[in-house]
């Protein structure tokens, strides 16, 4: 069985609903050759994928009433300059999902689509996991963090070009693949509602991944909440044979390189490696999805600390401002930033405090980062050094 196969069918069948095509009359020798190649193609085909995959065809699905699409539409209503979704909420249709409960789904003028829980603008993203705890074991500077034991209910949409099957984990060895409900273009991601046993909420056998597999039993992409673990580890996605160098430095403790390698998806995953030691800087991101528009971390070393991020091709220079009226001002390369602080400026009363990117012309390019509030609650990721993250 091939879910990919089974989605070409399907598309080829019914791509589009009817008021959304331009349509001729054939002539009738036309309709009967159409006929006979759809019946040789139903033959060939129907014993592959015709039972063993059921796809629910979105425009025959049931439309959502008035209330659910005021809902979608309210997705747009003082969304930030670029942050609409493009919800096209007058086409949300509803999904049955495999435990019995249901799901409105709206496509969107980019190709992707929506639910309550949020929404994929491009359709891009391979796997995306919502992680809901219905208790919460641990906190710190006062925000709860959940326990992988914390989490009960795990809800999540599969990308249907780049995924065949979901497959969460346990630390015992146990395995379990929910069972998701695969829609038809143009919303081609399979849905599922995977509630937690109570075996695997206790220590020793709770969750360790999640991971989407391609056709060939092979991880495609890793959707687990990461961890102290898997933040200092080279992402899961990326395909480290193809990996390219975006920045380097020399400093006091030896280089500094971010690598950049593609995904299986399509899309690209980024790390920081300097001294033996490997970060995670952001999220592996889809094709189509930038890391952020600026998104920075301060990297305590053995002697220094680093300033590593991303800034959107718009930022010519990001600023750095310290405490003590000193600044730092630092270019991207390939998008990539990456320097090393002055010494004078990793104590309390010299360090960071307003991050600023500007364009080409001087001009400010939002977001302006207040240093304090930003890693108030992230302090392995602040400007002082001697505060690492491992």
């Amino acid at each position: 069985m091939r879910t990919g196969r089974a989605f070409s069918l399907l598309e080829c069948a019914n791509p589009v609903p009817m008021e959304h095509r331009t349509t001729r009359r054939p002539s009738a020798p036309r309709i009967g050759l159409v006929i006979v190649v759809l019946t040789v193609g139903f033959l060939l085909v129907a014993p592959a994928v015709g039972i063993r995959v059921p796809i629910l065809d979105f425009w025959t699905a049931e439309r959502a009433p008035p209330k659910v699409v005021e809902d979608f539409e309210s997705l747009a209503k003082g969304a930030p300059p670029g942050m609409d979704p493009g919800a096209i909420s007058a086409e949300a249709r509803n999904v049955p999902l495999a435990d019995g409960s249901t799901l409105w789904v709206a496509p969107t003028r980019g190709g992707g689509f929506c639910t309550p829980h949020g929404c994929d603008k491009l359709g891009t993203f391979p796997l995306g996991i919502t992680w809901a705890a219905s208790r919460v074991s641990s906190a710190s500077h006062g925000v709860p963090h959940p326990l992988m034991t914390d989490f009960d209910l795990l809800e999540g949409a599969a990308n249907s070009r780049y995924v065949e099957a979901v497959e969460i984990r346990f630390s015992d060895g146990d395995v379990d693949r929910p069972k998701l409900t695969w829609v038809s273009e143009p919303i081609h991601h399979g849905f599922f509602r995977y509630r937690v046993p109570e075996a695997h909420r206790s220590m020793g056998h709770e969750i360790t991944s999640v991971v989407g597999l391609d056709e060939d039993g092979r991880v495609v992409v890793d959707a687990t909440r990461p961890g102290q673990e898997q933040m200092q580890q080279v992402p899961l996605d990326a395909v480290v044979s193809d990996r390219e160098q975006r920045a380097r430095i020399r400093t006091r403790d030896g280089e500094a390189v971010i690598w950049e390698a593609p995904t299986r998806y399509d899309g690209r995953c980024a790390w920081l490696e300097h001294g033996g030691r490997i970060l995670r800087l952001f999220s592996c991101m889809p094709k189509g999805y930038d890391y952020g528009r600026i998104d920075v971390r301060f990297v305590p070393t053995a002697n220094d600390v680093l300033f590593a991020g991303w800034a959107i091709p718009r930022v010519a220079t990001v600023e750095i401002s310290f405490a003590d009226g000193s600044k730092v001002d630092v270019e991207p390369r390939d998008g990539f930033l990456l320097a090393e602080l002055p010494a004078g400026n990793q104590v309390r009363g010299h360090e960071a405090t307003t991050i600023i990117g500007r364009d080409a012309a001087g001009n400010v390019v939002p977001p302006e980062i207040d240093v304090g509030k930003a890693f108030a609650y992230a302090p392995c990721y602040g400007p002082l050094q001697g505060k690492s993250c491992g």
